[in-house]
């Protein structure tokens, strides 16, 4: 007999209270669904069959996730020429305040491959003295477009990644991570 078979004074019923399968080994009973217990053997039976789950492998505990690694290169950002303009041309269409900056620097770029785009604007701001303020825009699948960060941070350099400790990918202001953390991406304390 294996040491997961029950034996035949163990009553297994499913969800809505039915008669589950006798012999039914208990953790298949177990992820099926199906509740198992014994008159004679109380709580030692549900200590075991938690015991038998944790050396099979059903319960683990939780894995310590790991520290993000350096951000990828930075986006070069043009201040004027074909790139500069295509990317005010949207910034006019869609009233991206930033972008719409005459001494605006501004990117096209895809953050996540395929069909996604985005566009960092990056223009002299009173409040960030020698750096520029930095706004990342995207656009929703509706077409429309939206900030990424909740307001602009100061900057010099912005790159995408690394990945959080989850898989996201982060965005990354002078070395500083910032991970979506709801409708906007926030400062990451990784």
């Amino acid at each position: 007999m294996s040491a997961f078979q029950p034996k035949a004074d163990i009553s297994c019923f499913d969800s809505n209270g039915r008669p589950g399968f006798p012999g039914l080994p208990l953790l298949t009973a177990h992820q099926s669904g199906r509740s198992c217990f014994s008159s004679n053997r109380g709580s030692r039976m549900r200590h075991a069959s938690l015991a038998a789950a944790a050396v099979a492998g059903v319960f683990t505990t939780p894995a310590q996730a790991a520290v993000p690694q350096a951000a990828g290169a930075p986006i070069e950002l043009a201040c004027s020429g074909p790139a500069a303009t295509a990317a005010r041309k949207i910034a006019s269409q869609q009233k991206l305040v930033l972008a719409l900056d005459p001494k605006a620097c501004l990117a096209q770029t895809s953050m996540y491959g395929g069909g996604s785009r985005q566009i960092v604007a990056a223009a002299p701001s009173a409040t960030c003295g020698p750096r520029k303020a930095i706004q990342i825009y995207e656009r929703s699948t509706s077409g429309a477009w939206g900030n990424m960060l909740e307001k602009p941070v100061c900057g010099t350099s912005v790159s995408y990644g690394p990945n959080n400790p989850w898989g996201g990918i982060m965005i990354t202001i002078d070395g500083q991570h910032y991970d979506q953390r709801g409708a906007y991406y926030t400062p990451a304390k990784y």
